[in-house]
């Protein structure tokens, strides 16, 4: 039996969706204090910041979905939010990102998306997210300099090493050429993957569209900071919202515990006490973020597990046709 049939079975669709349940059970049996907190906002709070949260999953799935196109992908986008979702909770299971590794397995196999394609479209989305985290830093602490004579040079230093970083190594993957004659597979598979960004970073169009979705998905993420930040009595201006988000997102890009919990709570601490907003207000507002993030990856298990089980079937009944 082979994996289109495996997930098209019944059966296999039931006890994984046991094994999810079960899964989702003991996530929210995690960290009840993170639910205390929630269940003392007011209901327009916590209705703005859920919508608000859902967004922002929505964004995140649509900057794959475009990168996974440019690289000639055709993952239909209802797919790749379930996928999205699913990826989501399934990180809270391990550290880096076990949820990435089953979204490209599953769509290895039934999207015909090689490795290759997934790495490329992955990496050139985590450079962009760094680049457009360094400019989002130097534009905000520039602002906040010229407008309250306020200088945050820690941030500032940081947001300037991003952009020069990742130029450097942009500048130099355009250089490396195909391994030649290489016969390791992964160094292989290292080069090629380094020529497939810098030939991505070629087209103009679709990287001015991933920087343009990145950095509405940043906008869209700091309003839900700040929305945190109001709901517990502290209100840092927009600006700042914003400086927190993109530190956040660049942090999470490579989690060291299961989906950064912790980690992601401590950089917001550090960003807005290093902002002036507060260390302790940063770490409650990290909080709040983290319920409404469990919250909505459990209870989108359901959407995710009937998409991803529809497009299943649809694949391998046109497998079937084909042959």
């Amino acid at each position: 039996m082979n994996f289109r049939e495996l997930t098209t079975n019944r059966w296999f669709g039931r006890v994984l969706l046991a094994a999810f349940l079960a899964a989702a059970a003991y996530l929210l049996a995690q960290n009840p204090e993170q639910y205390r907190v929630l269940s003392r906002l007011e209901i327009g709070d916590f209705a703005a910041l859920l919508a608000v949260n859902l967004a922002s999953f929505l964004v995140t799935a649509v900057v794959s979905w475009h990168l996974l196109r440019s690289v000639g992908a055709a993952v239909p986008w209802s797919t790749n939010l379930a996928l999205t979702f699913l990826a989501n909770f399934l990180n809270y299971f391990g550290p880096a990102q076990p949820g990435m590794g089953a979204k490209a397995l599953y769509l290895r196999a039934m999207r015909n998306v090689s490795f290759g394609d997934f790495a490329i479209a992955t990496g050139t989305n985590a450079l962009v997210m760094v680049l457009v985290s360094g400019f989002a830093g130097v534009l905000v602490t520039g602002w906040v300099w010229t407008t309250q004579r306020i200088l945050l040079i820690e941030l500032c230093l940081l947001s300037f090493a991003m952009v020069v970083t990742v130029s450097a190594l942009l500048l130099l993957g355009a250089r490396i050429s195909r391994f030649q004659g290489v016969r390791n597979a992964w160094a292989k598979a290292l080069g090629d993957t380094i020529t497939g960004v810098a030939l991505l970073w070629g087209r103009g169009g679709a990287m001015l569209v991933a920087f343009a979705l990145v950095a509405f998905q940043y906008a869209v993420s700091a309003f839900a900071i700040w929305l945190s930040y109001r709901a517990i009595g502290a209100a840092p201006g927009y600006s700042i919202a914003v400086l927190i988000a993109a530190f956040l997102s660049v942090a999470n890009i490579v989690p060291v515990t299961p989906n950064n919990i912790g980690v992601s709570e401590l950089v917001m601490g550090a960003v807005a006490q290093l902002s002036g907003v507060g260390f302790a207000e940063g770490l409650v507002a990290g909080v709040i973020m983290r319920g409404f993030h469990v919250l909505i990856s459990v209870f989108a298990l359901p959407y995710a597990g009937w998409q991803l089980r529809r497009a299943s079937k649809r694949v391998a009944l046109n497998h079937k046709k084909c042959n």
